[in-house]
């Protein structure tokens, strides 16, 4: 998750080469419409479906639950559309379609 953040912003200050903004933006195309688990600083899971990202690696996510670390409740909330800031994201990963296991 860092190196798109990194990606992201790079390219918005106009660091990057062609190739390596590219490379990036194809990535952030693969993983539009795939299910994303989205740790935060807090320590909350975010469980949902990636629909956009911004210039400042924020994240939408739709279809979205969430997570309580433990010694919290265990039963997920629905959140549905939910907003996450790119400076709260600790750990991204792209989980697939057919297992929910993590790619």
């Amino acid at each position: 998750m860092f190196f798109i953040v990194i990606i992201i912003k790079a390219f918005i200050k106009g660091y990057l080469l062609l190739s390596t903004i590219m490379d990036g933006r194809s990535k952030l195309q693969q993983w539009l419409n795939q299910t994303l688990r989205v740790e935060i600083t807090d320590g909350r899971l975010l469980i949902g479906v990636f629909s956009c990202t911004d210039k400042d690696a924020n994240i939408i996510l739709s279809q979205c639950d969430e997570f309580l670390p433990a010694g919290y409740p265990q039963e997920p909330r629905k959140l549905g559309l939910a907003m996450i800031p790119g400076q709260h994201i600790k750990k991204l990963e792209v989980m697939s379609h057919q297992d929910g296991e993590i790619l």
